[in-house]
């Protein structure tokens, strides 16, 4: 009688926390260029879609390791919509300040201010509930360029 050997099957949370061997090879630029080609492709009013891109920044800026923050500091091109540059910007400023060994935000990422709050997962400013909540917990590197996005999205998925 032959034993069969048993071969581990890895499971997606051991696949989830496995630290990557080599680099991480993404930028803020690259990232831009992909939220840019996804943006042209949104309606206004697709707030799935809407919200599927702002998860894909979120998890991407999250998945920079602290010791390649830097990569973050080359400004990238404009995604073509100047609340995805605030939102990019924003979570860029909110991930450098966030860091075991908090890395200096990039001159670039200082710059977008919207004229008004815009909320990417949606909800309306002009809901006074909903808007107070939120804003009180969006981090204030988000809520100063008026992105409304409350703390506990921004988790990895």
């Amino acid at each position: 009688m032959s034993t069969k050997r048993r071969l581990p099957i890895p499971t997606a949370k051991e696949q989830l926390n496995r630290q990557p061997d080599a680099p991480h090879h993404g930028t803020a630029a690259s990232l831009a260029l992909e939220v840019a080609k996804q943006v042209r492709q949104l309606q206004e009013d697709d707030l799935r879609g809407r919200e599927l891109v702002a998860r894909v920044m979120i998890h991407a800026v999250l998945s920079f390791p602290d010791s390649h923050l830097s990569d973050l500091v080359r400004e990238p091109a404009s995604t073509g919509d100047p609340r995805w540059d605030a939102l990019l910007q924003g979570l860029i400023a909110w991930r450098c300040q966030s860091a075991d060994v908090p890395v200096a935000t990039p001159a670039w990422a200082r710059e977008a201010r919207l004229d008004e709050a815009w909320a990417p997962f949606g909800g309306s400013i002009r809901d006074d509930g909903w808007y107070t909540l939120s804003v009180l917990a969006t981090p204030a590197a988000l809520l100063h360029r008026g992105i409304v996005l409350e703390r506990s999205n921004l988790k990895e998925l």
